[in-house]
């Protein structure tokens, strides 16, 4: 792309105008080389004695902005440029029509920044050119802005609707986590059973992204995080989530086998495992290790891993056992109409023993057996 510039010298009345053409020829080629040339191009000069009024550039419309952010970074009004032999103002109103000039500022250059923050609220801004006698002469579109007393404070986890076990919440606690804004300052984690927050139930400070708590009673409960400044005051806010804690689910009742029990396997072609049925469960995840020694140490092997809607399983591939010692886990499972888990009960282990029994062996057929011995051939 080839950029070109030009001035036109010559003078023209008000309200009149000159259409001009314009092509491109290429030049400089070699001797007797016939320069190609553009299409023909046209456009209209027109004098006009009114100003044209400035174009804002930024706050875009609808900006939304923390009044700690306009304290710490400042925030820069602008708009394109326009005549330097004129005054430039700088308008905020709380309407759009400007009935009411909130704030007014007059300015040097193309820009202003604004390093205190107004009030929180919504704004409109507008830009407007006087003369040297205060005349206004022209004035730009207006825009609107809003100036939030916080700044937005993102939450990673949990998520907005989380299902949690109060037996997982009970054994490893119930993490919480966001993202940090740039602004210094404590963080303060509150819970509620009201979205409104009326009455706290659990409340953390923390200088740091995440904390967990313990100990949380099955309920319904609402979080949110605060980022509290040197003041005590609010410097970004979280939205509100919700989350819920169910009574944990019991563990399995084991029919077979049963831990510390012994499974013969001698005329068996199968491993049936059993359990007692539970309400409120959907699932059951089914877990088989080996117990392999080695020299030294013992290896856990997984023989199998697997879930089911009913209360037994069985293992008929025979290839997956031996003689040993083997455990097996049990735990409730509960799922959605989407099939998606959303709570694990806890896992029961069994520990038991596969042997062959009495494995004497007594021949029936034929009555007569003859053994010949061939150490005298």
């Amino acid at each position: 792309m080839v950029n070109f510039s030009w001035q036109w010298k010559n003078t023209l009345k008000p309200g009149k105008g000159v259409t001009l053409y314009w092509r491109v020829t290429a030049a400089g080629g070699p001797g007797g080389w016939k320069g190609k040339r553009s299409d023909t191009g046209h456009f209209t000069l027109k004098r006009s004695d009114r100003l044209q009024p400035p174009r804002l550039v930024y706050p875009e419309d609808g900006r939304s902005m923390s009044r700690a952010r306009v304290d710490k970074d400042h925030v820069v009004f602008s708009w394109e440029k326009t005549e330097d032999n004129l005054d430039r103002k700088i308008l905020f109103s709380r309407d759009r029509d400007f009935r009411s000039i909130f704030r007014q500022v007059t300015v040097e250059a193309d820009h202003w920044a604004m390093r205190k923050s107004l009030p929180a609220g919504s704004y409109f801004w507008r830009v407007a050119l006087h003369d040297g006698r205060g005349s206004r002469k022209a004035v730009s579109a207006s825009r609107l802005f809003e100036l939030r007393d916080h700044e937005d404070l993102p939450l990673v986890a949990p998520k907005d609707g989380a299902d949690i076990s109060a037996d997982e919440a009970g054994k490893s606690g119930l993490g919480f986590a966001w993202k940090k804004p740039d602004l210094r300052g404590n963080y303060l984690l509150e819970l509620s059973v009201d979205r409104d927050f009326k009455k706290i139930t659990r409340a953390a400070t923390t200088d740091s992204v995440k904390t967990t708590l313990w100990n949380l009673s099955p309920g319904n409960f609402f979080w949110r995080v605060r980022l509290l400044n040197g003041d005590g005051g609010t410097a970004a806010a979280s939205e509100t989530r919700a989350f819920t804690v169910r009574e944990g689910m019991p563990e399995p009742a084991v029919i077979f086998p049963r831990s510390g029990g012994d499974v013969t396997m001698l005329t068996e072609n199968e491993l049936k495992f059993s359990w007692r049925p539970m309400k409120g469960v959907n699932a059951y995840e089914i877990e088989l290790h080996q117990l392999v020694k080695e020299k030294d140490k013992t290896r856990d092997r997984l023989v199998l891993s697997t879930q089911t809607a009913d209360t037994t399983y069985t293992v008929s591939d025979l290839n997956l056992l031996d003689v040993g010692n083997f455990y097996w886990t049990l735990r409730a499972v509960k799922k959605d109409r989407n099939n998606r888990v959303v709570r694990y009960g806890k896992k029961v282990k069994n520990n038991f023993n596969i042997n062959l029994g009495d494995s004497k062996i007594i021949i029936i057929s034929p009555e007569i057996q003859v053994i010949e011995d061939d150490r005298d051939k």
